[in-house]
């Protein structure tokens, strides 16, 4: 069947880990320390350390002790910092929960290697060196220290070294325990001196959220149309007979589904095949088409079963119709009769119908009734109705179908098939 929604590798922006300044090596993450009464020098040191991680669960957890060691304009900083990477992880987990679902009830999988890409952000590291370290100012209230240090960041097993001089500010606190206020960063830019830096970097994290939103609204809108579909369907043919279902957008239309089913046709006693199959179609085009706005188009394959003249097993196509949206409309679903649904929709049907057969001569002698100026032309004068030939070759919109299936998709089930029937070259 089509596939569908091709889910490029999410590409991610590093940017935020470099406006991030400053780190340090320490062994005292994982530690609760009592800052009353330790100097600025290790204070810094302290707020430095938390900037090594392993993985978005963990750099959550040293943002919350890196608050702890900051105030003013780095408080908020990272206040920032933090509200992007919860909703990093939000975001991932939802992404990769709902690929999972979608390989599972789809059967197909659906987001490429993106599940694996996602997952490597719970392995991401940032590993500090500190090169030098200096005290420039000082006064009662306030120190500057000046800080010359080596960044290692490893993601998708890509690595990246970086060098950085900033110099942090730390200011006493009402309580008179130091605390990381503001920062001067290489280029000699105060950091609360920036115009409106925390907004700009605030809406600059949630744009390069945007792409895996969108994304991930598109993923969950088609897995559930995909399971409303499958439940009408299952509600209409019998999931013995159902070989497969399919769901993909309409001339790569995200607004717009189609719907296609391939199924075993089960003739019911006393019922001309060809009544049957509309009437299946009909009752899989009011139940699907019924379910979500979005779905644009409705379609059918039918196949049946046959003993050859060896009396082994075969298959071949029976049927296919088609219905959109606007047809779906017009039809007053109530008093409609799925007899005539090939007056509506498009109908082709490959088999020996009695029905279709009269209603062919039927038409036949309403042609020469009008022709005629209203007289019925004798016996033979009439046209010769042949019998309803058999197919030797497939539509060529079936095959055009089924080519195109295994050319553009790798899916050469359903052409296979009709070659090796003889159906289609």
């Amino acid at each position: 069947m089509k596939r569908l929604l091709g889910l490029g590798i999410l590409g991610l922006s590093l940017l935020l880990l470099s406006i991030t300044v400053g780190c340090s090596t320490s062994t005292e993450n994982n530690q609760t320390v009592n800052l009353k009464g330790l100097s600025a020098e290790r204070v810094l040191d302290q707020y430095l350390s938390n900037f090594n991680f392993v993985g978005v669960t963990e750099k959550l957890a040293m943002s919350t002790k890196q608050k702890e060691l900051s105030c003013g304009f780095k408080l908020e900083d990272i206040k920032v910092d933090e509200e992007y990477w919860k909703q990093r992880k939000s975001l991932n987990d939802e992404l990769i929960a709902t690929c999972i679902e979608l390989r599972n009830e789809v059967e197909l999988d659906f987001c490429g290697g993106a599940v694996s890409i996602l997952k490597y952000w719970e392995n991401m590291t940032r590993n500090i060196t500190v090169l030098s370290k200096k005290q420039s100012e000082e006064n009662s209230d306030t120190i500057k220290i000046e800080i010359s240090y080596e960044s290692e960041f490893t993601l998708y097993d890509n690595t990246s070294m970086n060098t950085y001089n900033v110099t942090f500010i730390l200011k006493k606190d009402a309580n008179s325990i130091w605390k990381v206020c503001d920062y001067v960063d290489e280029f000699g830019r105060l950091g609360s001196g920036i115009p409106d830096y925390l907004n700009a970097r605030k809406l600059e994290l949630e744009n390069s959220l945007k792409k895996e939103k969108e994304i991930l609204k598109q993923l969950k809108s088609y897995l559930l149309t995909f399971q409303q579909t499958s439940a009408a369907i299952g509600s209409v043919i019998p999931s013995e007979r159902i070989i497969g279902k399919y769901l993909y957008y309409y001339d790569n239309d995200s607004t717009k589904y189609v719907v296609g089913i391939i199924y075993y046709f089960k003739g019911e006693f006393l019922t001309d095949d060809y009544l049957q199959i509309m009437s299946d179609s009909s009752e899989l085009f009011k139940e699907t088409f019924s379910l979500n706005p979005s779905i644009y188009q409705v379609q059918t394959i039918v196949k049946e079963k046959y003993a050859d003249e060896y009396g082994n097993s075969q298959e071949k196509y029976l049927a296919r119709t088609l219905m959109d949206r606007d047809t779906y409309n017009k039809i007053n679903w109530e008093e409609f009769k799925s007899s005539n649904l090939d007056k509506v929709a498009q109908v082709s049907f490959y088999g020996n119908s009695l029905y279709k057969s009269l209603s062919e001569l039927r038409d036949n002698l309403q042609g020469w009734r009008d022709f005629s100026m209203g007289e019925i032309p004798t016996l033979w004068e009439m046209p010769i109705l042949e019998e309803t030939p058999t197919i030797e070759n497939a539509p060529a919109n079936l095959c055009d179908d089924a080519k195109i299936q295994c050319n553009q998709y790798e899916d050469c089930e359903v052409y296979n098939m009709l070659k090796a029937q003889g159906m289609c070259t």
